[in-house]
């Protein structure tokens, strides 16, 4: 209560200093106007002396000016420049009219604006308690484009994709050793990682269509077994870690379930066909029974994990936005879907068995330009209820509220260009970036205060 008083009373300062600014505003405008107005009839005045005084010369000088009517060619060359510095003044009164309506407009505004109640205060308190401050930890060069990034649990190995290379960074006492290990086995850009949950290998895709298995032979040694799952270029990669899946898509229009054997060998156990066209996303939700993808037909599809852990198509979304969904996430049972061509991702809720658009939950952002890339992947960490969404250049930072309700913790990250990718570690502390501007991963601290 105490801090509910202190808030009103801060708020009244505030006003009380405000009017008193306001005051010595508008006496401020009134005697530049009064100036200005002055100085139009002192320039009149003199113009006028100077026209008397052409045409006494003109009396006194009749005889030389008989052939030629100077009096007239004296006005014609001073006009322009007369009616220039005339406009010129009518049109500073006339802005300077327009500023004064529009300050007593504000004016009427801002007496409207009452003192907050308590419960607006809690809100402003609350807004204040979710903000994040960003912290830029590291800088690492990487000349190469880096479309994934991933640590693992221990927090020793960072591994980037660098064009159709891998690169393994060692990570000692917290910081990123500049002298990365070299994995070359794909022929084409590497566009996804994924680090199993034991940590003893890790899954990359590829371009090529090809998804490979690593495992480390010896120190500074790493083996790998390649599999042609994808006729056409791998998008993405996730981890099922009940049943120790893994499950692909890509530009070939099917999602794979891939199953990793006990000797490290990979087999797909099941196929998923019911899209026509290149897949943009998948995701799946906490529980692991909920399955959504998105395509370029602008559709968002649904499966369910049946009793016998076989997927199982069970809907098409119907949705509003006649548009592509390049991102998507589960937060417990909603699904936020980002759109392509505007900063704009729409949710949907979980509501008898199927998933329906909740346009009253829609999440903004500002960039207002079509995105260009999709492999940068929406994050939610549900331990701090941070949401990591990309959108063009930028990269947002948005905390979940009650009611369902996202806002922004801290300013956007400019990346300084659309190409950007990258992923927040399992902890939710760390926030790793790559950019095709700078051609540096950026590591960034997280600090909820």
């Amino acid at each position: 209560m105490n801090d509910i008083q202190n808030e009103k009373a801060n708020n009244q300062q505030q006003s009380a200093r405000f009017n008193k600014q306001e005051d010595y505003q508008l006496n401020s405008i009134i005697d530049f106007q009064t100036i200005i107005t002055n100085k139009i009839q002192i320039f009149q005045n003199n113009l006028n002396q100077l026209v008397n005084l052409i045409q006494g010369k003109l009396l006194d000088q009749r005889e030389r000016v008989e052939e030629n009517d100077f009096f007239e060619e004296i006005l014609l060359y001073c006009q322009p420049y007369l009616e220039n510095k005339i406009n010129e003044c009518q049109q500073l009164i006339e802005l300077k009219q327009i500023q004064l309506k529009t300050y007593f407009q504000n004016c009427r505004m801002k007496q409207e604006v009452k003192i907050p109640t308590e419960v607006e205060c809690q809100t402003i308190n609350n807004l204040k308690s979710n903000r994040i401050q960003i912290e830029l930890k590291q800088v690492i060069k990487q000349e190469e484009i880096c479309c994934t990034l991933i640590i693992n649990k221990s927090n020793t190995i960072l591994i980037s994709g660098s064009g159709e290379q891998i690169k393994l960074w060692k990570i000692k006492d917290g910081e990123i050793q500049n002298n990365p290990l070299i994995l070359i086995g794909h022929t084409q850009i590497v566009t996804s990682l994924l680090y199993s949950d034991n940590e003893r290998y890790f899954i990359s895709g590829s371009y090529d269509g090809n998804i490979r298995l690593w495992r480390k032979a010896q120190p500074n040694i790493w083996s790998s077994k390649n599999y042609f799952i994808h006729q056409q270029g791998v998008f993405g990669l996730l981890l099922s870690k009940i049943n120790q899946q893994i499950i692909s898509f890509g530009k070939d229009s099917i999602i794979n379930i891939i199953q990793c054997c006990t000797n490290y060998e990979l087999k797909i156990s099941q196929k998923l066909n019911k899209h026509q066209t290149i897949i943009n996303c998948v995701c799946i939700n906490e529980s692991e029974s909920v399955l959504a993808s998105s395509d370029d037909q602008k559709q968002i599809i649904i499966w369910v994990k049946d009793e016998k852990f076989q997927w199982q198509f069970k809907q098409i979304v119907n949705q509003s936005t006649n548009d592509f969904f390049t991102r998507m996430v589960f937060v417990d049972n909603y699904l936020i879907c980002q759109q392509w061509s505007q900063p704009i991702s729409q949710v949907f809720n979980e509501q008898d068995g199927y998933y329906k658009q909740r346009v009253d939950l829609q999440i903004n952002l500002s960039e207002q330009i079509c995105d260009e890339d999709l492999l940068f992947p929406s994050i939610y960490h549900k331990k701090t209820g941070i949401l990591i969404q990309k959108y063009g250049k930028y990269v947002y930072i948005l905390k979940l509220q009650k009611e369902f309700q996202f806002i922004q913790a801290c300013s956007p990250i400019d990346c300084f260009d659309p190409y950007n990718y990258g992923n927040l570690i399992e902890d939710g502390r760390l926030l790793l970036i790559w950019n095709d501007y700078t051609k540096e991963i950026r590591i960034y601290e997280l600090n909820l205060f």
